[in-house]
């Protein structure tokens, strides 16, 4: 990425964190997540198409195909085409839950959020690395839970 447009993010999120009081950490990490997704699907888009299809049976069952293809799916794939575009899209996220030596409990590095303990998976506040500081669940972070299908207290 340019340096430049690095820059004018970082001091657009620290205006942001003062205008609306949100966390700098938390918008640089939303920032982040931006970045990767852009960085993934433009890596796609400049890569040769793979076929999209989703394969239900055999030792690579919920995998996706990426046979090599002209448009979206393979021509194995192809005539499945309306069917699968039926399916709803469940997005899956690669969750990794350790323990935070700050603070001595479990938490997911890339949202802040903590969890209660090992027997009780919910989440209870959200750790700001750059303040070391732990703060109860607010109703804003509700969203991001359920994206993750993190549970909650609400």
């Amino acid at each position: 990425m340019d340096r430049t447009f690095i820059d004018f993010m970082n001091k657009y999120n620290k205006i942001l964190s003062q205008e609306y009081d949100i966390d700098k950490s938390e918008l640089d990490i939303l920032y982040q997540g931006l970045i990767k997704n852009y960085s993934k699907s433009e890596s796609k888009s400049e890569s040769k198409s793979v076929c999209q299809a989703i394969l239900k049976t055999g030792k690579s069952a919920g995998k996706q195909c990426n046979k090599s293809c002209t448009g979206e799916y393979c021509n194995k794939h192809n005539k499945h085409k309306a069917k699968q575009a039926k399916a709803p899209l469940n997005e899956v996220h690669n969750v990794i839950i350790r323990n935070n030596p700050h603070i001595n409990k479990l938490w997911h590095e890339l949202t802040g959020f903590v969890f209660e303990s090992r027997e009780n998976m919910h989440v209870i506040g959200r750790f700001n690395i750059e303040s070391k500081q732990l703060r109860k669940l607010i109703p804003g972070d509700i969203p991001l839970c359920k994206q993750w299908r993190f549970k909650h207290e609400s």
